[in-house]
């Protein structure tokens, strides 16, 4: 796939070799993963592929965010998981901010409606306020309370944009 996308080369046979020297280096191969992205970024930006970038963070958030989904599934509702998902509403903003700049381009469309879709769910996730208590003694605060009827939308509509994603590439 990275020859179709002209990007093979952000993976140079150096960057190969430090990965092979490094590999039971968990703080160098974390640099060397950095370093790849921001050659990738880069990579793409010269070839004038915005939609690509945009399609790899999107598909890179879904795909994180799917997995996420499971994990919280498992967990059950007021899990740490379960809140992570929740806190996952921030970063969709983020996300569709910088898909919108390419909603002209083929397939973007329906991908924008299905995001936007997913932002009204999680719009719809309370805010609630924590005290300072014994049980919370480091002060006041926020947090967002999802019921089960949110989380199965935001399971669902996750999915479909995953579906969504993988008919792209077809």
């Amino acid at each position: 796939m990275s020859e179709e996308l002209g990007i093979s080369s952000a993976i140079s046979n150096q960057t190969k070799d430090r990965i092979e020297k490094n590999f039971s280096n968990s703080d160098s191969l974390k640099e060397i993963s950095n370093d790849i992205y921001y050659s990738l970024i880069q990579k793409l930006e010269e070839g004038n592929q915005g939609k690509t970038i945009a399609l790899i963070m999107i598909g890179g958030w879904v795909e994180g965010l799917y997995i996420l989904d499971n994990f919280a599934k498992k967990s059950g509702l007021g899990s740490p998981a379960m809140e992570r998902l929740a806190d996952q509403k921030y970063s969709l903003e983020n996300l569709l901010g910088m898909a919108k700049k390419y909603k002209a381009e083929p397939g973007m469309d329906n991908l924008l409606v299905q995001l936007t879709d997913l932002k009204k769910i999680f719009d719809s996730i309370s805010e609630e306020t924590i005290n300072v208590s014994a049980a919370n003694p480091a002060g006041e605060g926020s947090y967002l309370k999802m019921n089960q009827d949110q989380f199965n939308a935001i399971e669902a509509k996750i999915n479909d944009i995953r579906k969504s994603i993988l008919e792209l590439k077809s």
